[in-house]
């Protein structure tokens, strides 16, 4: 059952992309993973079908999602400091459904959720 799985999920591969590896999510499945391979309790084997499966799961719930919005413009400036984010932008334009705003300058500041 396994082997039938995990050769299906290994060649649905390389329709996804590993981007959400980079998410908080990833980056603690990364680290939970990485620390169960170094323990010998996973196989690389089997590492890499979860993360296929991962993958495949955040592309096709997100894309699931109604209200998405973009943000693109000139970089100017990022920085991270403690959990907490400042971004910058030059001439940008922000779409949320129909909508649209542009703004010469924006700032963005972000910090991790306590709760």
């Amino acid at each position: 059952w396994f082997q039938f799985i995990h050769s299906k999920t290994m060649d649905e591969k390389n329709k996804y992309t590993s981007q959400y590896r980079h998410t908080t999510l990833g980056t603690k499945l990364q680290e939970i993973l990485g620390d169960y391979v170094s323990d010998e309790e996973l196989s690389d084997e089997l590492v890499d079908y979860m993360y296929a499966l991962f993958d495949k799961c955040m592309t096709e719930e997100l894309t699931k999602l109604k209200n998405k919005g973009s943000l693109g413009g000139d970089s100017k400036c990022y920085n991270n400091h403690m959990e907490d984010w400042k971004i910058e932008f030059n001439k940008c334009k922000m779409e949320f459904d129909k909508e649209s705003l542009e703004s010469d300058n924006l700032v963005i500041f972000s910090t991790k959720s306590t709760s």
